[in-house]
Formats: C-alpha cells, structure tokens, sequence
C-alpha cells in the first residue's frame, strides 16, 4: 500500500483499511516490532512532564506512535500515555493534580482518540446520524459500559463458552461490532467459572512483578512494569497478559536492557 493509497483511506474516513491490509498473511517478526513505539512514547511522555525536551528526537517518537496508533490500534497511544505517566507518578512520589492542565490533557486526549475513531468509522457514525464529536461521546460509552454488561452476563452464564457468537451478542444486547468486552468474559470463555481463579493469580503475580522491579536497585529498570502495569490497566476491558502486543514489549524491554548493560556496564 502506497503513501498515497494511505492517505487516501484515512480522508475517506476507512483508515481501519490499514489495519486489514497490516493483517493479510500476517505472522510474526519485524511488523510485531511496531509495539516497540509504545515504549518510546512512554519515554517522551515521562520526559516531557519532568521538562526534560529534545525536539526532533520527541517529535519523531510523537509521529511514529501516532501513525502505528492510525495503522494499528489504538491500544498502542493508550498504553504510551499510561506507561508515561506511570514513570513519572513513580519517580515523582507524589503528584499534585491542577484543573486546568488535567483538563486541557484530558480534552487533547479525547480529541486525538476522537480523531483516530473518525478516521476508522466516519461512514458508520454518519449512517446512524453521528457527527465527529457525538461519535467520540458514543465511543467512550461503549467501552466503559459494554465491559461490565459482559462480565456481569459471564459471572451469571457460566456456560458462556459453550454459546455461538450470535447467541451471545443476542442474549446480551452488546454490539456485534464490540469485541474487547470484559476481561471476565474472555477468561470465563476459556476456562468457565475457574477462569476467575486464574484471572485472581494472574493479578497476584502480576503485583509481585510490578512490586520487585520497583524496588530493585532502586527503579533502575523500571521501565520493565510498563507492559505488566497497562495490562493491569485494561483489565475491565480484555485479558491482555498472554496477548502479542504484551509479550513483545516484554520482549522489547528485555533487550533494552541488555542492550544499556552492554552500552555502560554491568552497575
């Protein structure tokens, strides 16, 4: 796919093309390493509100995770401004929250996702009579609600996992368009009602995780809970922990870290 017939796409509001053309005889390799741009984000985020700035450096890493955000998945920004603004709440220790500068981060947010939504969905929004503005309100309702309408249905439906697709998104009145519905729902799917217990360990040792390498040698690596801490993160909404993006950030940090041993030595 040429610059052109991208652009094209993203104008006619269909950008969610990309993503079916990045799909097409997927396997993994060099594209997986997409995710790596989440770790970059959270970067410039973190060094950004601590006033640390090097502008063609933050503004090619910006780029780089907007347009993997357009091509791929919006998870991929998300998890960039949770896993920047984790790295700072932590070596901040304690953070005081203005209104206005909350605010106005809060309004960009809902712009900047808003954007990407239109630019995936804008002849769907406008078919059901939706401008660029009500279809980002439509959005925000749908992933905060449709995720406790699933998990509520999974924890009273054990069988869930025997049920077809249509019958479910029938009995549940959820969006057959929806997909990341309760993280609940996915792990009760899989294993019926002992997913629970799987999701409680899962959660468990994830804490441990994010607990030991904030405390080994002092945060040096901390860098390594970004992964772990957005699946935490996204927990209402789908199980995430054993999934591609999160295992190849894992991945990422690993060499990362391998790497600065090899750059300043073992310290």
């Amino acid at each position: 796919m040429s610059i052109g017939d991208i652009l094209f796409v993203v104008q006619g509001g269909q950008a969610n093309a990309l993503k079916q053309a990045l799909y097409e005889d997927y396997s993994f390799g060099i594209v997986s390493l997409r995710y790596g741009v989440i770790l970059s984000g959270s970067f410039v985020i973190y060094r950004r509100l601590i006033g640390v700035k090097n502008l063609w450096m933050d503004l090619l890493a910006v780029l780089s995770l907007l347009f993997v955000s357009m091509m791929s998945s919006r998870l991929t920004l998300i998890a960039a401004i949770f896993g920047g603004l984790y790295l700072f709440i932590y070596w901040k220790g304690k953070v005081k929250f203005k209104f206005l500068p909350v605010s106005v981060a809060i309004m960009v947010g809902f712009l900047l996702l808003s954007a990407m939504n239109w630019s995936r969905n804008a002849n769907f929004y406008e078919s059901k009579g939706l401008g660029f503005f009500s279809a980002g309100v439509s959005e925000i309702l749908a992933y905060t609600g449709t995720p406790v309408q699933g998990a509520l249905y999974a924890v009273s439906n054990p069988s869930v996992g025997d049920q077809s697709t249509a019958v479910f998104y029938s009995r549940t009145t959820i969006e057959p368009s929806l997909t990341t519905n309760s993280a609940i729902l996915d792990v009760i799917r899989l294993y019926g009602i002992w997913g629970l217990l799987l999701s409680a360990v899962v959660l468990f040792a994830s804490g441990l995780y994010i607990s030991f390498f904030e405390s080994y040698k002092y945060g040096k690596y901390i860098y390594m809970n970004i992964p772990i801490f957005y699946s935490i993160v996204e927990f209402w909404r789908i199980f995430l922990f054993f999934q591609g993006i999160i295992i190849t950030l894992i991945f990422s940090c690993v060499f990362l870290t391998f790497s600065l041993m090899l750059r300043f030595g073992r310290k």
